[in-house]
């Protein structure tokens, strides 16, 4: 390749792009490439800039980028670099002339995508699609698809990503695609790393204070002892000790009441007896 167009596979390229900074440093990331071996962008991002074009034909695009330059190529973990499969994983569009938030929102949560950057922040499919503090890409913002790079998802989960070619762009009222494995994954990691692994003061983390709680309760089971009733019942454990107490209280709370009925109506005959017998003396 020697046509500046192919740095980028994008006929408006502009050396100003962060990846390919200048025409020299795209030729020289070329050349660093194996000999003879040649590089291709991923379809699923060819589609996406297609997708952006299409919404903003007049947008800036001065910090597009695909490959990398000399600094992305130095560099052991970068989308940017063309994999052992000879693809580019990655792409940075310029966030001057479209609607960013449209853009993040299509990307974020995506099942191609590993993790997006844009102004210092990263919300990556590993954290749960949570924005934590990164740097740099002021000016455009850095998508990666699923990759073995800064990952080590399967090459059947890598390839199907980068192959998808499917609308990023979701229309008004479009049905969010489906969770998969790797999404729950990731969702138990998250529950794990900031729910059961917060801190719960001198207990430790949440989980070791669920842990000890439940010990304690099972030691205080195992202490104790059975309650003993006479024969022919013997020893009796707790609960059920328990359940047959209560259930006495109700059925003797039934019977007292019956009881405090049959003491008012004798009491009510008493006092008729009485009214009797003083108008029976006069």
């Amino acid at each position: 390749m020697t046509d500046i167009a192919d740095l980028t596979l994008d006929p408006n390229w502009d050396p100003g792009c962060p990846t390919c900074r200048d025409t020299i440093s795209g030729i020289s990331a070329l050349a660093m490439l194996p000999e003879g071996r040649s590089w291709t962008l991923a379809p699923a991002l060819a589609a996406l800039r297609d997708e952006v074009n299409r919404r903003w034909p007049n947008r800036d695009r001065s910090y597009d980028g695909t490959i990398g330059d000399l600094a992305h190529q130095a560099q052991s973990k970068s989308e940017h670099n063309p994999d052992v499969k000879g693809v580019v994983r990655a792409i940075d569009i310029t966030a001057r002339g479209i609607d960013v938030d449209a853009l993040l929102n299509a990307a974020i949560g995506d099942p191609r995508v590993h993790y997006v950057i844009y102004r210092g922040r990263i919300c990556s499919r590993t954290y749960g699609w949570t924005w934590h503090r990164s740097s740099g890409h002021e000016h455009h913002v850095h998508i990666s698809l699923r990759n073995h790079t800064s990952e080590s998802a399967p090459w059947d989960v890598i390839d199907r990503a980068a192959e998808d070619t499917a609308r990023w762009f979701k229309s008004k009222g479009e049905a969010d695609m489906p969770l998969n494995q790797e999404d729950f994954n990731g969702i138990a990691r998250t529950v794990d790393r900031n729910v059961l692994g917060a801190s719960a003061g001198s207990y430790g983390s949440f989980f070791d204070m669920q842990r000890i709680t439940a010990d304690n309760v099972r030691k205080l089971v195992e202490r104790t002892n059975p309650v003993r009733r006479g024969a022919p019942e013997g020893n009796v454990e707790i609960p059920q000790e328990i359940a047959d107490s209560k259930t006495l209280g109700i059925q003797n709370k039934a019977k007292l009441a019956e009881v405090e009925t049959k003491v008012d109506k004798l009491a009510a005959g008493v006092e008729a007896l009485l009214k009797h017998a003083g108008v029976a003396a006069e």
